[in-house]
């Protein structure tokens, strides 16, 4: 079955993520130059993005499909995990643009973890309701459960840490199998970055002396550990009977960019709101028994 649920909605997602960006940051128009109820904004503003994105969804994309019942489908053999890790890759960084928004809005510290935190998870299950109604898909368990684990991995560390010290990023460089299924994973690299499963990587990066609480005197504080999830040569959503589909492992190296003094203030947002990205780093590979070190890989 054709499975590119990530792709629907992934622009829209992004979008929400710089616009979220936005509200967060300090010099945001409206909190500096407007007198506005930020709450009252805030609100009206998430209630017509999510409304609006379901209802061109539900228009745009779902009416060209058959209805049905709804009904759940169990997908998780499909693209060997990848498209989880992308929905809880979204769900997370939703939640952490949600939170700063409520924060932004003025609202209470566990208001803004619990609303904020959960954004992302909640957006994306009503996505999936949406598949479930469809005959030509299906809601998922897994991508339920793969939505509340992004929300979970950022409400759980800003609880207990008041901070995100595990980060969850995406990387992407274009892969060789796209050409062999062009129109299931992009007709062209604009669509590959969303559908080509084979050139996206998923990473939780973190300093591992701040996770475990070590006093350091060095300078490199920004300097993260970086492991790594992909997977390669898969050419269909189903590649149990496919022998060159093969998991890959990563160890490497990453920046977190909100401990690197930056002066410039353009550079500064365009930073902030590309920091979902993992950069390209020297790179240890585990696969098939094989172990491949990558000068930088990205």
């Amino acid at each position: 079955m054709l499975r590119v649920k990530f792709f629907r909605h992934a622009i829209i997602i992004l979008a929400t993520l710089i616009a979220n960006s936005c509200f967060s940051s300090n010099d945001f128009l409206l909190k500096d130059k407007l007198e506005v109820n930020k709450k009252l904004f805030l609100k009206t503003t998430y209630s017509l993005s999510y409304a609006s994105s379901l209802y061109f969804l539900d228009k745009l994309w779902y009416s060209d499909y058959p209805r049905s019942n709804f009904h759940f489908i169990n997908d998780n053999k499909n693209w060997m995990y990848m498209d989880k890790f992308g929905h809880a890759f979204t769900s997370y960084q939703l939640g952490i643009y949600g939170y700063n928004s409520f924060k932004w809005a003025g609202y209470d510290e566990m208001t803004s973890i619990l609303y904020g935190g959960l954004s992302g998870s909640i957006f994306l299950s009503a996505v999936e309701i949406l598949d479930g109604f469809s005959s030509q898909w299906g809601a998922s368990c897994g991508d339920f459960f793969a939505n509340s684990a992004g929300s979970i991995l950022f409400i759980g560390q800003q609880l207990i840490f008041d901070t995100q010290k595990i980060n969850l990023k995406f990387s992407y460089f274009p892969s060789k199998t796209r050409v062999e299924n062009k129109r299931l994973l992009g007709n062209n690299e604009i669509e590959a970055i969303f559908k080509d499963y084979n050139a996206q990587k998923y990473w939780l990066t973190f300093n591992l002396q701040e996770l475990l609480n070590i006093t350091s005197n060095n300078n490199i504080e920004w300097l993260n550990i970086a492991i790594g999830y992909g997977a390669n040569n898969m050419i269909q959503a189903n590649n149990s009977n496919n022998s060159t589909a093969y998991r890959q492992y990563f160890l490497s190296l990453d920046v977190d960019f909100s401990k690197v003094n930056i002066e410039n203030k353009l550079l500064e947002k365009i930073v902030k709101i590309l920091s979902f990205v993992k950069i390209p780093a020297p790179t240890f590979e585990f696969s098939k028994n094989n172990v491949i070190f990558h000068k930088i890989y990205f």
